[in-house]
């Protein structure tokens, strides 16, 4: 799981823990249009609204000091930044007096469509209202001073007040005819409407609903003004796709007893055509498959996923569109069959079933972690895949021997027999893929003992996730419906193995005690506080001749985050890549070529040469140095910083003071352009590059304003730098 989805996710969380309201119908859909296309709406803060006393959400946050940070401290955060930054001034108080208020109480978004204005164009037609309560007046001056600002707008942008409600209504010449009247026509009681929302939560936090037929009317008005070509292109795309099949969508987000309840509803009558037609077809999953999850599972999912098919679809999508194109995928599929010797996509890919399942169970690697996850798919035909799959293990063998017969090293699949079952493996260090067919189900994992196992527990009949108590009770919540896909995790089982590493992650929030403003001691519940909260979740999805349906659960928002682990495996990857790259060295094999660094390992320099800047400019009011060499005085950094690791020549280690900075400005590998220039230099302007004149291969690295590197071409290099030089 990347670094970047980490860090959305602890911000969303702070975001719902700060917001437990939840109650009510879906909100001020009776204030919106009846031909709304697109509604989304959400029911504020309110935690006396029904649901939230009692709930797993309630008795966390009781346990936690997630309140305290966004109450107290965050907003001490915001004033801090706003006095020291004027720029970010204006933004702080957008959010303290638009966005907060719009957070706190209901607000609905409507999407209406767009009127072609033949003198002025196109003319959006939306409406925001948030019924704001007391702080009604502030939330309207503010907008009223925003929209000062904004300027006139080439269609009407009005906001109105009526009462406690507050609405920018943008594209009505009459802003006050947008919004209904108490018993008029509104999405509240638009009969599509009605029975989208008869199959999810009426009493939902979140609800996001989609007038399929309307937003598809509008693209076929669009692109028929667009002209012929791109008319036909649309049509041929939209029919390929089956988008003339599906009417409405709608989504919910509420509580569900004491834990958070998701439910979605695509209405897609049967029979349904096209490649989501395919899609929303899914059949139930078999027994079979399911009885080959392992009992002690602690997250597992099956889906339907036919892989030869996807090809199809893809090619039939480009046909579409350019005949040539298509046949030269055709020309590049057949130049394939030819090369590994069979037709990939009958002899491989047709012989896969789509029925797909995963799962980690402990017991097998003895942890959560991704070393044990297992893959499994039931075959079509499985004596054909299992001899696709050998012809295609054959082509790898014979290539990768071609590849490294000059490098006297050897990467090729072998086999073994582990308990009873043939194992076909790939013999690699750390990591040695593997797989195995077992009663016509196709095994894969990371590591032969895995899969050996995974085969044993389909030939044993071993008890299976049926079994599984957590797994059933959750099963219990989410109802009796014929299952197409699924997916489970048991959070309290995987929490205490994760909990070390959230409780890093939580410890960002004393960052804000480095600028004078503390933060609570704690953030996270203590370990057995919090595993009362915790509960399994999971999602299942079906279909019905109505449409295709689908229901999640969980204790409370965010909670699975508990259940995944964010440092260790990426120590776990990086140390698996170190790895691999000194194995050869430690065999005694002198004659592999040491690989060049690769972009990351050369960019760690640069990377360093920031780190400094950005230090050096907090002590001098956002000023930069003249040169690389004054950067070092103070910086910490080695005189080997200044020299790049993709050259292979060591940095002196016996100057000091002067001597050390009048050598690293006449022998330094790299250019600096900070000269004269402050923080505020442009994002995408370059502070320093790699030396063009030293560079050893066909680019160089550059580090620009916000301090994030980029490679280059010599040639677009050099057009930058001159570029750069001239302001």
């Amino acid at each position: 799981m990347s670094r970047l989805f980490t860090a959305s996710y602890v911000v969303a969380l702070l975001a719902i823990f700060t917001l437990p309201s939840l109650a009510g119908a879906q909100v001020l859909a009776d204030r919106v249009p009846a031909d709304t296309a697109i509604y989304v709406g959400w029911q504020g803060v309110d935690p006396s609204a029904p649901g939230y006393a009692g709930s797993h959400l309630q008795e966390f946050l009781a346990d936690s000091q997630i309140p305290a940070l966004a109450d107290d401290v965050l907003p001490k955060v915001l004033d801090r930044i706003a006095k020291q930054d004027k720029d970010s001034a204006e933004a702080v108080e957008v959010i303290r007096t638009v966005i907060a208020p719009m957070w706190r109480h209901p607000t609905a978004i409507a999407f209406v469509g767009i009127d072609i204005d033949p003198k002025t164009g196109p003319r959006p037609k939306m409406l925001i209202l948030c019924q704001a309560g007391n702080e009604a007046a502030a939330l309207k001056a503010k907008a009223d001073d925003l929209l000062k600002q904004a300027g006139p707008a080439p269609f009407p942008v009005k906001l109105i007040e009526k009462g406690d409600l507050l609405a920018l209504v943008i594209g009505y010449d009459q802003a006050e005819t947008a919004i209904p009247d108490a018993n008029g026509q509104s999405l509240a009681n638009n009969p599509d409407f009605v029975k989208s929302l008869a199959q999810v939560s009426k009493g939902a936090f979140f609800t996001a609903y989609f007038d399929v037929d309307a937003i598809l009317k509008m693209a076929d008005t669009g692109t028929a003004m667009a002209g012929p070509e791109i008319k036909a292109n649309w049509e041929k795309s939209r029919d390929m796709l089956g988008l003339k099949g599906l009417h409405r969508a709608i989504v919910t987000e509420g509580f569900d007893g004491k834990d958070w309840g998701s439910q979605a509803f695509v209405a897609a009558p049967a029979p349904r055509s096209g490649f989501i037609g395919s899609l929303l077809n899914g059949k139930a999953l078999s027994k079979d498959l399911l009885a080959a999850i392992p009992e002690n599972s602690t997250m597992a999912g099956a889906t339907h996923f036919d892989l030869g098919g996807l090809v199809t679809a893809i090619r039939s999508a480009v046909e579409a569109f350019d005949a040539d194109s298509a046949k030269q995928i055709d020309s590049g599929i057949e130049e394939a069959n030819k090369t590994v010797g069979m037709d990939i996509q009958k002899d491989l890919l047709g012989n896969l079933g789509d029925e797909w399942a995963y799962y980690v169970d402990p017991t097998v690697a003895g942890s959560n972690g991704m070393v044990g996850a297992t893959l499994l798919n039931k075959l079509k035909d499985p004596e054909k895949a299992e001899a696709a799959i050998l012809k295609l293990q054959d082509f790898i063998d014979k290539y990768a021997e071609s590849q490294l017969k000059d490098e006297k090293i050897t990467i090729a699949f072998r086999q073994s027999k582990i308990d009873n079952v043939t194992v076909h493996y790939l013999g690699l260090p750390l990591v040695t893929p593997a797989w195995a067919v077992q009663d016509g189900i196709l095994c894969v994992g990371l590591y032969p003992e895995v899969v050996a196992t995974a085969a044993n527990q389909i030939a044993n009949k071993g008890k299976s996730i049926a079994s599984n108590p957590a797994f059933i009770a959750l099963a219990d919540k989410l109802g009796d419906h014929p299952v197409s896909s699924f997916s489970f995790v048991d959070v309290p089982r995987r929490a205490p193995e994760n909990y070390a590493s959230w409780l890093v992650i939580s410890h960002l929030a004393q960052a804000s005690d480095l600028f004078g403003v503390p933060a609570p001691a704690r953030i996270l519940p203590p370990l057995p506080k919090l595993l009362k909260h915790l509960s399994a979740a999971g999602q299942i999805a079906w279909s019905e001749d109505d449409g295709f349906h689908a229901k999640g659960i969980s204790a409370f928002p965010g909670s699975v985050v508990f259940a995944s682990d964010q440092s260790l495996m990426s120590m776990y990857e990086e140390s698996m890549m170190g790895a691999l790259f000194m194995y050869p060295m430690s065999m005694g094999i002198p004659h592999v070529a040491i690989p060049a660094p690769a972009v990351e390992d050369k960019a760690a320099n640069l990377k360093h040469i920031a780190a400094a800047a950005i230090k050096y400019s907090n002590a001098h009011n956002g000023k930069y140095p003249a040169t690389l060499g004054e950067l070092y005085e103070g910086s910490g950094l080695t005189l080997g910083a200044f020299v790049n690791p993709a050259h292979g020549v060591a940095a002196p280690t016996d100057l000091k003071g002067d001597q050390a900075k009048e050598w690293i400005d006449e022998n330094s590998d790299y250019v600096w352009n900070g000269a004269g220039k402050d923080t505020t230099i442009g994002v995408d302007q370059p502070l320093a590059w790699e030396n063009p004149a030293k560079s050893q291969g066909d680019g160089i690295l550059i580090l620009y304003g916000d301090y994030h590197t980029e490679f280059k071409t010599l040639a677009d290099a050099t057009a930058i730098i001159a570029k750069a030089k001239a302001k």
